[in-house]
């Protein structure tokens, strides 16, 4: 390697890979521990990530002197809501310092929903009401104003490329600029991945490339460079996924309590769980539908019901449209179109499948990987379903704090050349000429998973599938004529490094999994107790290694 690869070095104590609610707050409380930190992210910090338009709520709290409940009880019902699959340390953090975050969001000019004075709890998953509404509309640029008042560096459109690792610890990464294709090698101490949900693996319901979910830049960049460093990923056969308006895509997917699910004869679906009457979450109401509907029980489609909402209702659920990411476009659209949520009732979707909160790297409760140095928040993290932006906002504070102090006990690495080299040659192989499109093979990708790993899965497809996938990974030759494609040619690449990991842990659990959306048709069974664990994932070399670990319950 010659120094001259490198426009600028970058030297801290710990670097935040990604500018999503989780890493903001992962930045400031590093900087709060007394830590130089550097936040890198490869759109722009002031409206990146999942909540970059918007987010609307705050569940899964503890309010002091108003929650019904203790922060155990909460971690109990989350547990049993999905099927056990859970790391109970981050269930309590989120539940016991939630309300700790909260405080300090509204220092930065975050407002929270008050009634008569108090805070508003309203039931969002749990057997009580257990979140809050927040005026979160523009949480992203309160959050970037902060880093900017604590002079926290920031380096926007920047991606990274991979992580550089000296003797099983985390020592730097290489980043490069999207817009000019100039390299940054940084030097660190330890690393918070934030890199939030991984899309764009699976065909989206519209059959736009783009027209993702959450932002389509969000394509599991953190796990690809975490795996190829040696960290462990866990049940990465969990590709959940969410409900909402048919067509629209994220516009619409809100917050609607109380309204309520119908079917086609505008018969209410009764489901048997806590919380909300209209459920987002297919991961465990798809079971309990599939069969109603098999029975004749459930005629489909379905539809959300708000005509059953008084007025103050229907203006609470409008107001929280406009806070949570990109649901102000529904409003306009139904302005447009003349219709009302007080008379209309709108039909339900699924969305894309997405890898988030069940799946993904596997931590400890000090949201540690099995990495030394390596630290993760929000939703790059296996164990912490339904988190969203509650688990990256009170995780990531907590990930930065101890990624702060592991710093301390560490020294910094001074050599990088026989790291850097091998990540160089594969930046470098994007040329202006190729005979494939990014985009090309990234629908190539989408078609493969949907193919062999959507809502039928079995050992021969799953087989198949990894076959076919390290074919098309070898005849690939994606041209990159700039910057921003070779960056969006380094995100199909982990896209694929992705789907690989998701492939063999579906092969390996040989059960079906409510939570996972993972139904084995060689393998029926729903989440039979000897399959009520962890498949860690870890890739040394080009190899593959696989992990079953015991799920811990510390509150039974």
């Amino acid at each position: 390697m010659s120094p001259k690869e490198f426009k600028q070095v970058k030297e801290t104590d710990v670097l935040v890979i990604g500018g999503g609610l989780a890493g903001c707050m992962a930045a400031l409380h590093a900087h709060q521990e007394g830590a130089k930190v550097l936040v890198v992210e490869k759109a722009n910090v002031r409206r990146s990530g999942g909540a970059g338009t918007g987010n609307d709520h705050f569940g899964g709290v503890i309010v002091p002197g108003l929650s019904k409940w203790a922060a155990e009880d909460l971690v109990r019902d989350h547990t049993e809501l999905a099927f056990g699959f859970v790391n109970q340390d981050l269930i309590y953090a989120m539940a016991s310092e939630g309300f700790d975050r909260v405080k300090d969001l509204e220092k930065m000019g975050i407002e929270f929903y008050k009634k008569d004075g108090q805070y508003y709890l309203f039931p969002q998953l749990h057997k009580v009401r257990s979140a809050l509404y927040m005026g979160g509309r523009d949480i992203k640029p309160k959050l970037t104003k902060e880093l900017h008042r604590q002079k926290i560096p920031v380096l926007n459109r920047t991606m990274v490329v991979d992580l550089l690792v000296r003797n099983g610890q985390v020592a730097g990464a290489i980043g490069m600029n999207t817009r000019d294709g100039s390299l940054t090698l940084i030097k660190t101490k330890s690393v918070v991945l934030t890199t939030g949900a991984c899309f764009r693996l699976f065909m989206n319901i519209t059959g736009v490339l783009m027209n993702t979910y959450y932002p389509p830049s969000s394509t599991g960049d953190g796990l690809a460079i975490a795996l190829r460093a040696g960290a462990a990923l866990a049940n990465m056969e969990g590709t959940n996924a969410i409900r909402g308006p048919k067509n629209l895509q994220r516009a619409g997917s809100g917050t609607y309590w109380p309204a309520k699910t119908v079917d086609a004869q505008g018969i209410a679906l009764d489901y048997p769980f806590p919380g909300e009457s209209y459920y987002r979450w297919p991961a465990f109401t798809a079971g309990w539908t599939r069969a109603r509907v098999q029975e004749g029980k459930i005629r489909l489609p379905v539809f959300r019901d708000t005509t059953v909402l008084s007025s103050e209702e229907v203006e609470f659920v409008e107001w929280g449209l406009r806070q949570e990411g990109g649901c102000w476009i529904l409003l306009e659209w139904m302005k447009e179109h003349g219709k009302d949520f007080r008379t209309h009732l709108m039909e339900d979707d699924v969305y894309e499948r997405r890898v988030s909160g069940g799946s993904g790297l596997f931590v400890d409760g000090q949201c540690q990987t099995t990495l030394s140095g390596l630290f993760a928040a929000g939703e790059v993290i296996a164990g912490l379903p339904w988190g969203a932006g509650p688990g990256a906002i009170t995780l990531g504070w907590r990930a930065g704090g101890n990624a702060a102090r592991h710093a301390k006990r560490v020294s910094a690495q001074d050599r990088f050349a026989d790291l850097t080299d091998p990540i160089l040659l594969r930046i470098k192989k994007h040329r202006p000429k190729g005979k494939d499109q990014w985009p090309e093979a990234n629908l190539a990708l989408q078609k493969l998973m949907s193919s062999y790993m959507g809502d039928i899965r079995s050992e021969e497809g799953l087989q198949i599938g990894l076959y076919r996938l390290q074919e098309l990974v070898e005849e690939w030759r994606m041209a990159a004529p700039h910057a921003h494609e070779v960056m969006r040619c380094l995100e199909v690449e982990n896209l694929a490094t992705i789907a690989r990991a998701c492939l063999t842990a579906a092969l390996e659990r040989r059960a079906s999994s409510h939570y996972h959306l993972h139904f084995r048709v060689d393998h029926p069974q729903w989440d039979p107790p000897e399959w009520k664990k962890w498949i860690l994932i870890r890739q040394i070399g080009d190899q593959i290694q696989i992990e079953h670990r015991p799920i811990e319950y510390r509150y039974i």
